[in-house]
């Protein structure tokens, strides 16, 4: 292998060289690009089908009111409950953005249907193994901040219960998340700020008017804008049952520093709008600068700033993938050690090919009914593509119990399958 090998990439636009200003990770990102489309995690897929159930893309129409609640749906996070999540409601629409079937939004609605969907989950996960899935999903601030359970504690809905604790008499126990935490589950009478977060979240959203981009760059930007604005007033709204209650209320959108859910949110839209709409969203999207565009994509380390200069279209041309998602990939990226990301420029194609090629031929014998699936499958992280995984992570997150037998069944499967 020659030395040059780890100084050039390849991407649809040919054969490029690193520019020397970008960090390890940013670097990765470009050479995996052929790759990274085919891996990316299943939250944001299952958000996507919920968002064109409910509020199916038509340029330049208002988002309807009652699609924020696809602002729970982001902030469950975990797919089979995103999934759970729209059969409660319903349908919202019949056709277009018209003929509304889900019923009335209220506060106390959607905590009664986050408890029922609490229920649900501890059913579910008794019989089937998540724990793959919520693998997948334990890198990076989300996992620490976006979930069922983190959901449900911050509005006061559930409180854990210690390993030498006693479970009170007659309540509700459920076990929900990755290290099998004990949760006693309040009833809804007990739910009163919940309820109140909830319903003043309802007339936040009726107050706001989002509209689907109309193929132009302003009202890209007042689309973008209008759900960053909706996302933080939701977020940084607290609320209380009781003078001496605590507040309650989501994560994040306090402080300008601490917008990462709320942007995280936004790309999701974004992203959406440019795959149901690439003719209209990517040529705005590609004439605005990396810069322009951090304004509504979440990149607490700043991966991007060596490429804040460029536009969209040249950031698209040089890693050869959306300008939407650089920032996510150089954040996954960065969760590996030095030695793992220095492998990965020096590595053939053959060699990162095999656990995308097992993951994808697993994912092509899915049912076409969604409700059929097994979220047990996770696609393979940045971190599992190369044979050697043993300390591939800086440091193990929390969330990550025995990734490398994980990965070591999965590379398995993927030689099986070569």
């Amino acid at each position: 292998m020659k030395d040059t090998d780890a100084e050039h990439y390849t991407v649809p636009a040919g054969r490029l060289k690193y520019a020397k200003r970008w960090s390890l990770p940013l670097r990765c990102t470009a050479k995996l690009n052929f790759l990274l489309p085919l891996i990316e995690p299943l939250d944001p897929w299952a958000w996507t089908v919920l968002c064109r159930a409910w509020c199916p893309y038509a340029r330049g129409e208002r988002i309807p009111s009652w699609a924020f609640l696809l602002f729970y749906a982001h902030a469950v996070k975990w797919p089979p409950c995103q999934q759970r999540w729209l059969a409660q409601w319903g349908p919202a629409v019949t056709g277009p953005v018209t003929g509304r079937r889900m019923g009335p939004v209220t506060g106390r609605r959607i905590v009664e249907e986050l408890l029922a969907l609490a229920l649900w989950s501890d059913a579910k996960a008794a019989g089937a193994d998540w724990q793959d899935m919520h693998n997948g999903m334990g890198v990076g601030t989300t996992a620490v901040n976006t979930g069922l359970v983190a959901t449900l504690r911050e509005l006061g809905m559930v409180r854990s219960i210690k390993p030498d604790e006693a479970a009170p008499e007659d309540a509700t126990i459920l076990t929900l998340g990755r290290g099998g935490i004990r949760y006693v589950v309040k009833d809804i009478v007990d739910c009163e700020a919940a309820m109140a977060n909830c319903a003043d979240a309802v007339t936040f959203s009726a107050a706001t008017d989002v509209s689907w981009p109309a193929a132009d760059d302003t009202s890209l930007r007042r689309f973008a804008n209008g759900l960053l604005a909706l996302a933080t007033r939701i977020r940084s709204h607290r609320s209380q049952a009781g003078g001496d209650a605590k507040p309650v209320g989501l994560h994040g959108g306090i402080s300008k520093e601490h917008e990462y859910q709320c942007k995280h949110f936004v790309r999701y839209f974004l992203k959406t709008a440019e795959e149901m709409d690439p003719g209209g969203c990517q040529p705005s999207i590609d004439r605005l600068t990396m810069r322009n565009l951090a304004v509504w994509l979440p990149d607490e380390n700043q991966h991007i700033e060596p490429i804040n200069d460029l536009t969209g279209a040249a950031a698209r041309r040089l890693f050869g993938i959306t300008p939407l998602m650089i920032s996510c990939w150089a954040c996954f990226l960065h969760a590996c050690t030095e030695e793992y990301l220095r492998r990965i420029l020096k590595a053939q194609e053959s060699e990162l090919w095999p656990r995308v090629l097992a993951w994808q031929t697993e994912r092509a014998h899915w049912p076409d009914d969604w409700n059929a699936y097994d979220w047990s499958a996770w696609p393979p992280t940045p971190a599992e593509l190369l044979p050697v995984l043993q300390g591939s992570f800086k440091k193990r997150p929390r969330s990550a119990q025995k990734p490398v037998l994980r990965a070591r069944r999965r590379l398995a499967a993927a030689r099986t399958v070569l």
